[in-house]
C-alpha cells in the first residue's frame, strides 16, 4: 500500500495531510507546541485522534520522541547510530529504523523483514513522503514513524537541540 504524507509549505502550525496513490485524503496531521517541545497528532478524515507524536527536550539538551495510541504511551523512538549508519529502534513496537538522511531513504524493518520503505521527495510546494507499506495493520505505526523521521531530519537543519 502506498501512501504520501505532504507538508504544507511555509505553514505556521506544521500541518499535513497523507493521500492515497489515487490523491485521496486519508489522513491528516497539525502540531502544538507545548513547553518543552511539541506533540503532532495524526487524525483520520472523520477526525478521531489515531496516534500522537510527542517530541520532548531531555535534559541534556537532545530530543526525544515518544508515541502515544489511545492516551498511553506505546513506543520510545531511541537513538542507535553508528558512524556510518542512521538507525533508531522503535521500543515498544518491535520496529527499527535504518536509512540515510542525505540520501533520504529509510528502511523500516520487524526481526529483519521490512515493513515499510519511505523516500523523501522535494516537490515545488513542500516535502513529501512516499510511504510504501507492505501491511496494511502496519499503517498507523509507520505514520507516527515517518513523523519522528521528519522531526530528526528538521532539528538536524537547524541544528536542533532544545
Amino acid at each position: 500500500m502506498k501512501l504520501y504524507l505532504k507538508q504544507k509549505f511555509f505553514s505556521m502550525d506544521d500541518s499535513f495531510k497523507v493521500l492515497d496513490i489515487n490523491g485521496k485524503d486519508k489522513y491528516y496531521g497539525k502540531s502544538e507546541s507545548v513547553f518543552p517541545g511539541k506533540i503532532f497528532r495524526l487524525y483520520d478524515m472523520k477526525e478521531n485522534e489515531l496516534a500522537a507524536v510527542e517530541e520532548r527536550c531531555s535534559e541534556f539538551g537532545s530530543k526525544k520522541y515518544f508515541i502515544h495510541m489511545n492516551g498511553k504511551q506505546v513506543c520510545e523512538v531511541v537513538n542507535k547510530n553508528s558512524f556510518f549508519k542512521e538507525r533508531y529502534i522503535a521500543e515498544g513496537l518491535g520496529l527499527e529504523i535504518e536509512g540515510d538522511f542525505f540520501a533520504r531513504r529509510f528502511n523500516i524493518t520487524r526481526k529483519g523483514n521490512r515493513v515499510v520503505v519511505l523516500n523523501k521527495k522535494a516537490v515545488s510546494r513542500g516535502d513529501c513522503y512516499e510511504i510504501d507499506i507492505e501491511n496494511e495493520s502496519d499503517v498507523i505505526n509507520a505514520l507516527a514513524l515517518v513523523i519522528v523521521i521528519d522531526c530528526i531530519r528538521e532539528a538536524r537543519e537547524v541544528g536542533g537541540g532544545c
